[in-house]
């Protein structure tokens, strides 16, 4: 799974496009979504904040 933000993307569509593509995957793990899904983000405060804190669950991060 090579998902990237393009610069022009809104983070909507990132969702969206991402959502659509982990759904395809089986038995995809918690921690290798959460982590192709931070490293996606286009370079900015909201992906700093979301490395600073570490989060072992998809819910967790959704809750952030």
């Amino acid at each position: 799974m090579n998902i990237k933000q393009q610069s022009d993307e809104s983070l909507w569509s990132y969702l969206a496009c991402f959502s659509e593509e982990s759904l395809q995957i089986p038995h995809l793990m918690d921690q290798v979504t959460i982590i192709v899904f931070i490293h996606g983000f286009k370079s900015g405060t909201f992906n700093m904040e979301l490395c600073r804190d570490y989060y072992a669950t998809l819910n967790g991060l959704w809750l952030w």
